[in-house]
């Protein structure tokens, strides 16, 4: 086999998913796998148990030696954040599992996930008086957009990025001054990661039935796509270095928001892979715009199935 699926436990679609995409993505892969254990399994701490199965998995998605392989050694270890295991039979947001994994995995080895996936998040306040900056820099994993109202990836980047202006009732008090001032507020990226991972905010609350629910509006992201626009430019950088980036996984979900699976797409810089659990098969990326944009189908409805995540790597 040159691919390897992963069986579905129960609800356990979710996981596949990820773990794919993390697989795909060859320093991070490497990096697990260099992974060297001085003590037996069972001195592990919880989050060395958990960064020992995924070595595990890795493993045997890089030897090809089976069809599909299982997750369940993984999940007997894997506990959230209050210390409870993996229930296989109640499905998770793919965001939240993703989170709870770079959490433990960046506890077992500091720098294995930054090193891949970490970029910084610059969030300033500009005094309109005197010009003065205020910034708080906060490190990331993952960049969730908002989907509601907007049509495309780079659209919801702008408002992502978009200066709001702080004034009247709502003007910023700025220390160096020693009073309220007006000021301009913004979020910038100040460093990119060398894998990208974006969010889609599809899961929404309806305020006229107090319930979450799922937009499947059209929301459209290119292959490659250039971000130096919303990098922010400093002395140490090339003002000409362009920001690249290639689509290399999309987390997809299909049906609603309380019955849904996931699965994944991958690109594997020869070819395009749909992992779908033990199911694994070649994708034709013409087809993406009917797939996974969301909107509406030939017949005038709603698309059950749209990107959820989507990851870029740098050039």
């Amino acid at each position: 086999m040159e691919f390897v699926g992963i069986k579905n436990q129960g609800v356990t679609d979710y996981i596949n998913s990820v773990l794919q995409q993390l697989f795909i993505v060859i320093d991070f892969r490497e990096s697990v796998l260099n992974v060297s254990f001085n003590k037996g399994k069972e001195e592990l701490n919880e989050n060395e148990l958990i960064l020992y199965e995924l070595k595990n998995i890795f493993h045997i998605l890089s030897e090809k030696q089976v069809d599909c392989t299982e997750t369940v050694e993984f999940c007997k270890a894997f506990i959230d954040y209050g210390g409870n295991p993996i229930n296989v039979l109640i499905q998770m947001d793919t965001l939240e599992f993703l989170n709870l994994l770079f959490y433990r995995l960046e506890l077992a080895l500091s720098g294995l996930v930054t090193n891949s996936f970490g970029g910084t998040l610059s969030s300033q306040v500009v005094c309109r008086e005197a010009n003065h900056l205020h910034e708080i820099k906060e490190p990331f994993f993952s960049i969730s957009l908002e989907v509601s109202g907007i049509t495309s990836i780079k659209q919801s980047l702008k408002q992502f990025c978009e200066s709001e202006i702080l004034e009247s009732e709502n003007q910023y008090y700025c220390d160096k001054c020693g009073k309220k001032v007006d000021a301009l507020k913004r979020l910038i990226i100040s460093k990119m990661p060398k894998h990208l991972i974006f969010h889609l905010n599809r899961y929404q609350f309806d305020l006229n039935t107090f319930e979450r629910i799922k937009l499947n509006s059209f929301f459209e992201f290119p292959i490659k796509i250039n971000l130096k626009e919303f990098l922010l430019q400093n002395e140490n950088q090339n003002q000409n270095e362009d920001q690249n980036y290639t689509l290399s996984g999309i987390i997809v979900h299909t049906g609603t928001l309380n019955s849904g699976h996931y699965h994944s797409i991958t690109n594997t810089k020869t070819k395009w892979l749909s992992f779908n659990d033990r199911v694994v098969s070649e994708y034709n990326t013409a087809d993406l715009e009917n797939d996974f944009y969301g909107g509406l189908d030939h017949d005038k409805k709603k698309k059950k199935q749209s990107a959820y995540m989507l990851i870029y790597r740098h050039d």
